[in-house]
């Protein structure tokens, strides 16, 4: 099938951008997706936010660890108040310095929970990024077969206005011998300026398929064009409906995202129910005081204590608040859970789409593809026979027509084939 598809579209005829790195000549389609992986703006915002999610991760591992702080402060006595009103004299100098460790002993698995918790968001990230690749992916890869199919389409026209003009050359010279008549000669120019208008318009569509491809790219619009060449996308297709059914099932990053989601409503259950556990810290503090009237404190003026304990917080009463967080949870549990279901059908409903796309465009590539080789015969056999006075003008006309549509319609099939070979590579989770 490659083979056969390569061989109807010569690759100098299909032209591209070129995408830096990549040398012109060297730009596939391929070479187009990894382009676009690389330079699009849109994921490269997706991907910085799954970095960012990682770091919660990170910052939710740092509840597990000790938290260690230190404080000081330094009081100077500016104004001593009157002896008449205190009998007491307080230091010119006073010095203080506490250093405190804390670490949760117990939390009702609040801190547990909320490390899986940033665990499922950030896989659900990397999902997240996966799924906005692969998007990315087909959509170059379709546009790049657009492409192809506008390139081979112009080259289509070009030759049928090529043809449309040898025709009217060979009436005009038949009507200066007096063979044809001058309303034969005016219908071919008719003919003439009909066949132009389809290859302004092929051409257009190159060149602004080309302008949506150096969008996705990054590309400025100006950029120099450059060759490109069809090239097998992947897989041929030829699986069994159950076994893509079960590989999309297994690879599809939005119903694993589904999946974290629905992980992700239990443990919100789980962190609600912890509010009506006790919550326990244990602490130690080494505390430095010095008191002096001096600058420093000197030994008998300073001294180091060291203290110890636990420290025990219970909810007692919340007005109902604790129980409503986690109807909300079990709620949202629900929809996730519906969600997840939905997106399992959906699912299956592209990769059977795409599988009949598939199959239906083969089926007229095939039929298709003896057809312009019948057509074109055909069209050598009334130019002679025309030449030879022994076939009318409509004739030939009618199958310069029928030669125009035979390849239109084997270029199209041959770019649905390409294009939905890539959507069930999408559908199918590649």
């Amino acid at each position: 099938m490659l083979n056969r598809l390569q061989a109807i579209f010569p690759v100098a005829a299909l032209a591209i951008i070129a995408a830096a790195p990549l040398h012109a000549e060297d730009l596939t389609v391929e070479g187009a997706v990894a382009a676009a992986l690389k330079n699009n703006p849109s994921l490269y915002n997706v991907e910085k936010a799954r970095d960012a999610t990682a770091e919660k991760v990170r910052e939710y591992w740092g509840g597990v660890y000790p938290a260690i702080g230190a404080a000081a402060t330094y009081t100077r006595e500016a104004e001593q108040m009157p002896k008449t009103l205190t009998p007491y004299v307080y230091p010119d100098n006073i010095y203080n310095l506490n250093i405190g460790l804390t670490q949760v002993v117990w939390a009702g698995g609040k801190v547990r929970t909320g490390i899986r918790m940033a665990e499922l968001f950030s896989d659900s990230a990397e999902q997240s990024v996966r799924q906005a690749r692969m998007g990315l992916a087909k959509s170059v890869r379709t546009l790049c077969y657009d492409i192809i199919l506008s390139s081979a389409t112009a080259l289509i026209q070009d030759e049928n206005l090529r043809l449309a003009q040898q025709h009217l050359e060979q009436i005009t010279a038949r009507f200066r011998q007096g063979l044809s008549s001058d309303l034969e000669e005016l219908r071919q120019e008719v003919e003439v300026s009909n066949a132009k208008p389809a290859v302004t318009q092929a051409r257009n569509l190159l060149e602004t398929g080309l302008l949506s491809l150096k969008q996705i790219l990054g590309v400025d619009p100006d950029r120099n064009l450059s060759l490109i060449k069809a090239e097998d996308p992947g897989s041929d297709g030829d699986e069994t409906l159950d076994a893509l059914y079960k590989e999309a099932i297994a690879r599809r990053p939005e119903l694993i995202n589904a999946r974290l989601q629905y992980r992700l409503a239990g443990e919100q259950i789980t962190l609600a129910r912890s509010e009506f556990y006790p919550y326990v810290n244990a602490f130690v503090n080494r505390t430095y005081s010095g008191y002096t009237n001096n600058t420093f404190p000197s030994g008998g003026e300073s001294a180091w204590s060291t203290t110890a304990g636990l420290q025990l917080q219970l909810s007692l009463f919340s007005g109902g608040a604790t129980n409503s967080r986690i109807r909300q949870a079990k709620i949202a549990q629900d929809q996730a859970r519906e969600t997840l279901e939905d997106t399992e059908r959906v699912i299956r409903i592209d990769v059977k789409r795409a599988w009949l796309n598939l199959k239906e465009a083969r089926e007229r590539l095939s039929a298709q593809e003896g057809a312009v080789g019948q057509a074109r015969k055909a069209l050598v056999s009334v130019e002679i026979r025309f030449k030879n006075g022994l076939s009318s003008q409509l004739e030939l006309n009618d199958a310069t027509l029928a030669l125009n549509q035979a390849q239109l319609l084997r270029v199209q099939a041959m770019r649905d084939v390409y294009a939905s070979l890539a959507d069930l590579e999408w559908s199918r989770g590649k």
